[in-house]
């Protein structure tokens, strides 16, 4: 088997994700007798794998990189932008 050249995805990292067999986030019911303590363990069994999954239509994956700001910040950010009308 060759090697990919440098700067060249092989084809199975450039696949297109599919929606087969993903959870549907649009699908899930949270109950809200479970415990707020509880309710992170609840959404990820629901969902089976909390890093891709869908929301309808769409294919979520999410992707994590130890550079980047911290979601909360990111969030803050957004919604502060919004309020102003950016």
């Amino acid at each position: 088997m060759e090697e990919p050249q440098r700067g060249h995805q092989t084809a199975e990292a450039a696949a297109i994700p599919t929606a087969d067999g993903l959870a549907d986030l649009s699908d899930m019911i949270l109950d809200p007798e479970v415990p707020r303590a509880l309710r992170s363990a609840y959404a990820t069994k629901a969902l089976e794998n909390p890093r891709r999954f869908r929301a309808g239509g769409l294919i979520v994956e999410l992707a994590f990189t130890r550079d980047a700001p911290a979601l909360q910040d990111l969030l803050f950010d957004f919604l502060r932008r919004k309020t102003n009308g950016l």
